[in-house]
């Protein structure tokens, strides 16, 4: 009896051997430049209410936070790679809360009310580039401005820090460019975000040149 019992023990712990096991599910690849195609978020997540880019807003454009007490959202680009006679290629990229920003600009300037904030990259290679309020060899300055639609007010605050990551950009001014950028306009407010910015002949003034 004691036999019988110790050999169907064995047969158990043989029979447990080979139990099927379970492969733990493959991991889905995201690119990480999907998201400033619209696409899905490198978190995986399926849309706007996952966040996007480092949890920010989903799509082409996106800006979170606020200056000067004014919360809007950045939804036009463009962008502009400036190669002076004898001197090394900037670039310059232009956000605002004005649809069509490019055609606005080729057509006398925008009307008000909008927001805008300008970009400029001491250089046009893919990389970081630090914030500073005077524009450092190889780092960007940030410029906010606004003006209202009473044709009066209107302001501008120039970044203190911060950082802007170039992911994307064509010296032909070609292709769209994109990165995303952190600004800190100190006790006025900061900002964060991404683009994706088309080529435009028409920019605004920028600080710094």
């Amino acid at each position: 009896m004691l036999r019988a019992v110790a050999l169907a023990a064995s047969l158990a712990a043989i029979v447990g051997c080979f139990s099927p096991v379970i492969e733990p599910a493959p991991s889905r690849y995201h690119n990480p430049l999907d998201v400033l195609d619209g696409g899905p978020p490198p978190d995986g997540g399926s849309g706007p209410t996952d966040g996007g880019l480092d949890g920010g807003p989903v799509g082409p454009n996106g800006s979170m936070g606020s200056v000067d007490g004014r919360g809007f959202d950045l939804v036009s680009s463009s962008y502009q790679v400036v190669t002076p006679d004898g001197g090394p290629a900037y670039t310059l990229v232009f956000l605002a809360d004005a649809p069509g920003l490019c055609g606005l600009l080729q057509d006398g300037g925008v009307p008000p009310p909008w927001n805008m904030l300008r970009l400029h990259l001491a250089g046009a290679q893919l990389g970081s580039y630090p914030v500073a309020p005077a524009l450092p060899p190889s780092g960007a300055i940030a410029e906010f401005d606004w003006e209202d639609g009473d044709g009066g007010s209107f302001g501008i605050e120039t970044a203190q820090s911060g950082s802007v990551t170039l992911l994307a950009v064509d010296p032909n001014d070609q292709q769209s460019a994109a990165g995303r950028y952190e600004v800190d306009f100190a006790d006025a407010g900061s900002l964060a975000g991404h683009f994706t910015a088309s080529p435009c002949a028409a920019v605004p003034a920028q600080a710094g040149e």
